[in-house]
């Protein structure tokens, strides 16, 4: 056996995304992936304006649950949302050409 199982696949945020949406009756209209690397490393970007603020006060907090972390890092992106170029700053040679509509 190589690695320690990844608990964040088992959780993926895509299959997480379409449930919400079903049992909410809602649609999140922007959604997009940066892929990172070569084993599917990924780093997701959500617009959850097409939310109501209760319903994106509980995407995030079932998010969390779903988790079940205590990643400083984690809690700090879904609480405190930027905007895209904002995220895609620590990559200085990506762009918003290489985000992948999801």
């Amino acid at each position: 056996m190589c690695c320690p199982r990844d608990y964040k696949y088992d959780h993926h945020l895509v299959r997480y995304i379409k449930n919400f949406e079903a049992e909410n009756n809602t649609n999140i209209t922007s959604s997009y992936k940066l892929s990172l690397g070569k084993e599917g490393e990924a780093a997701y970007f959500l617009s959850l304006e097409s939310l109501s603020p209760k319903l994106q006060k509980k995407f995030i907090n079932y998010r969390l649950e779903t988790l079940k972390t205590n990643d400083k890092s984690v809690i700090n992106h879904l609480k405190n949302p930027i905007t895209l170029q904002q995220a895609l700053q620590p990559w200085k040679n990506r762009t918003l050409n290489n985000l992948i509509k999801i």
